[in-house]
């Protein structure tokens, strides 16, 4: 697999106002990752998201 950035595959793609029922339309496929994103990266600890309180920076 040294090639995975180029293997064709298929992509989930999760924005910020994600609903579980509307997963199955959620997904890309045909090219590699290479082709679709500048960067990669992989996190083995995920969290919710924290709001910015509304007006604020």
């Amino acid at each position: 697999m040294r090639n995975w950035p180029g293997t064709p595959g298929r992509v989930r793609t999760i924005g910020p106002a994600y609903r579980p029922e509307d997963g199955a339309d959620r997904h890309s496929s045909g090219a590699g990752l290479g082709a679709w994103f500048d960067a990669v990266r992989h996190s083995q600890q995920v969290t919710p998201v924290r709001w910015l309180p509304a007006g604020g920076r």
